[in-house]
């Protein structure tokens, strides 16, 4: 977190940042005192880990084979930072978007593949379905996910055979 940056960044001397910290505010690392940097941090994420409503964890050479999809959780966690900023409608918007990548059982894979859509890595993982829930209340609790909420509770229905 260099003071000379206006958002934070994944380590002290590192140039990027990492989604994990689109949970600051949540967590209360940030509070009315810095909401600045935390925007910052969140339009920096968005230009340089997002493509529409995915997010990846982080870029760069992280020593496996391969590439990363977007990750499942850190997409729902730009939800809740959107709404933690006030961001209503493009906290929703990101919120329906990301549904519609859940399978026809509503279930969502460790990441989402950018180009296809498609789930990759371990399926069906917990986490992203832990981190739809958490945006889902988040909005509704935030008045502005009605919609949302049913669309998680459309989606969890799906995946328990209702």
């Amino acid at each position: 977190m260099g003071s000379a940056r206006p958002e934070l960044v994944s380590s002290v001397g590192a140039a990027d940042p990492d989604a994990s910290l689109l949970l600051a505010a949540e967590q209360g690392f940030v509070d009315a005192t810095n909401r600045a940097r935390f925007a910052s941090t969140v339009r920096a994420i968005e230009a340089r880990l997002a493509r529409g409503a995915l997010v990846f964890r982080y870029l760069g050479d992280d020593g496996l084979p391969g590439s990363e999809g977007a990750f499942g959780i850190c997409c729902f966690w730009r939800v809740l930072a959107l709404v933690a900023l006030g961001e209503k409608r493009a906290a929703r918007d990101a919120f329906e978007e990301l549904v519609g990548f859940a399978n026809d059982l509503g279930l969502y894979g460790e990441e989402i593949d950018p180009d296809s859509g498609e789930a990759l890595g371990n399926f069906p993982q917990a986490f992203t379905h832990v981190g739809l829930i958490r945006a889902a209340v988040a909005l509704e609790r935030d008045g502005a996910g009605e919609q949302a909420g049913a669309e998680a509770r459309r989606t969890l229905a799906r995946g328990a055979g209702s």
